[in-house]
């Protein structure tokens, strides 16, 4: 069966998702974070080890005196 404007039930699930997308995306607030927080994140999941993170910690540390 076709609906409005020759779409079939795919094309209004497709329209459907696309208008949920765009409407959640634009309900977050914008994640700010300071860097200290992101790169205790990085260190968390495993992307850097102690060392670079010990490295990067004092660098940030030294910046903001």
């Amino acid at each position: 069966m076709m609906l409005g404007f020759g779409m079939g039930w795919l094309g209004l699930v497709v329209v459907g998702l696309v208008v949920w997308f765009i409407a959640d995306a634009t309900r977050r607030p914008a994640r700010t974070t300071h860097p200290l927080e992101r790169l205790e994140e990085r260190y968390a999941l495993g992307e850097i080890d102690t060392e670079e993170f010990l490295r990067r910690r004092n660098e940030l540390e030294r910046s903001t005196r």
